[in-house]
């Protein structure tokens, strides 16, 4: 078993802690948002998480996920880039684009 292996052992019973009753795997496994089976093989430390599931993880149990996986935790700026980069028409995301190549470029030059 691997230090994620019990962190979310772990945080299993402190979910049922909290709960103040005895729940399943199955019902925790639903909070998450992750089937069953795939976080028993967690627990068993038997396969790691896709980054998809990292990112499930995560939201609902906190970004330690990320470092006892040895994964770089996501700038919660470019996260807000990112979910609301759908709001933007096609051509705001293109002047976006552009902007920020002539800052990189501009980084470049400044190094």
């Amino acid at each position: 078993m691997n230090s994620f292996s019990k962190w979310l052992e772990l945080q299993y019973i402190n979910w049922m802690a909290q709960s103040g009753a005895r729940k399943t795997l199955t019902e925790f496994s639903k909070w998450i948002g992750i089937s069953q089976p795939l976080i028993n093989r967690y627990m068993s430390g038997q396969v790691i998480p896709s980054e998809e599931n990292v990112h499930k993880i995560a939201v609902t149990l906190g970004p330690e996920v990320y470092d006892l996986l040895g994964l770089a935790r996501p700038d919660p700026r470019l996260k807000e880039i990112v979910s609301r980069w759908h709001e933007l028409s096609d051509e705001k995301q293109i002047a976006f684009l552009k902007e920020f190549q002539k800052v990189l470029t501009k980084n470049e030059t400044e190094k």
